[in-house]
């Protein structure tokens, strides 16, 4: 069900989200970075409703920060169909806060995506880790019944940032948290992507770690590896500091 307020604490949120316009390419489907947007908002509602959230743990002088995240994509919504996502906490691992996501089309009911997601608490003074195991504990259900899709999300190979494009962080990108939002280096990997094959391009699996904040008006050089079976690396620097890395792979010309 969809959230509201003085309702018992849900251990698992769902929402709907309609694909407007703007939304879609010129195929008329998603465009694939978007999916990101809708998975952090829906876990950001998520927290807030488990006392959790971004508000309250400013309070406390801590913030969330999503430190990895991995996505599958089995299918594209188009224009006027109606996403709904559900997600869930899923425990600890070590340093981090786990959750997961599964999107279907409420036009057709298919299972569209499924990802992981992994979680860090920072002191928003120093941004040294605290381990949300003891910031948060008591607070997220674990969800012991439920999926964990990608258990494992470790770190990836470091990758040279081959025929590299720039991109200057403007307003439009700063978030709450005061640098580039997360989903934006999905659309600078797709953007990429798509430069690389001259056209559009629809990304089947990825997984993004995000290293290092990227402030208002710095400039981040992007780039990476685009193999011809559509298996991709693309990474993100500030002069000689990583700020993200991914890895997935594209859809074929047969939608494989």
């Amino acid at each position: 069900m969809n959230e509201t307020p003085g309702t018992e604490l849900p251990p698992v949120l769902e929402r709907d989200y309609p694909i407007l316009l703007n939304d879609v390419g010129p195929d008329g489907e998603l465009r694939s970075w978007l999916f990101f947007d809708f998975l952090q908002d829906i876990a950001a509602r998520h927290a807030e409703l488990l006392g959790c959230g971004m508000s309250r743990l400013r309070e406390l002088g801590i913030i969330w920060v999503l430190s990895r995240m991995r996505l599958r994509i089995d299918a594209f919504p188009s224009f006027g169909d109606t996403l709904r996502v559900r997600t869930w906490p899923s425990g600890f691992r070590k340093l981090f806060a786990t959750r997961q996501y599964q999107v279907t089309s409420l036009n057709t009911g298919r299972e569209l995506a499924s990802g992981s997601s992994f979680w860090l608490t920072l002191d928003i003074h120093s941004l040294r880790p605290i381990p949300p195991a003891r910031t948060v504990n008591g607070l997220l259900p674990e969800n012991k019944d439920k999926p964990f899709y990608f258990p494992d999300l470790g770190k990836l190979p470091s990758t040279e940032e081959l025929s590299p494009v720039y991109h200057t962080a403007g307003q439009s990108v700063i978030d709450y948290n005061d640098h580039v939002n997360n989903a934006v280096y999905a659309r600078f990997v797709q953007d990429w992507l798509a430069s690389m094959r001259g056209g559009p391009v629809k990304i089947r699996d990825i997984q993004l770690n995000f290293n290092h904040a990227v402030k208002f008006g710095q400039t981040l050089k992007c780039g990476g590896v685009l193999d011809p079976d559509g298996s991709f690396a693309v990474s993100g620097s500030l002069e000689d500091v990583n700020v993200f890395q991914s890895g997935g792979h594209l859809f074929g010309p047969d939608g494989k």
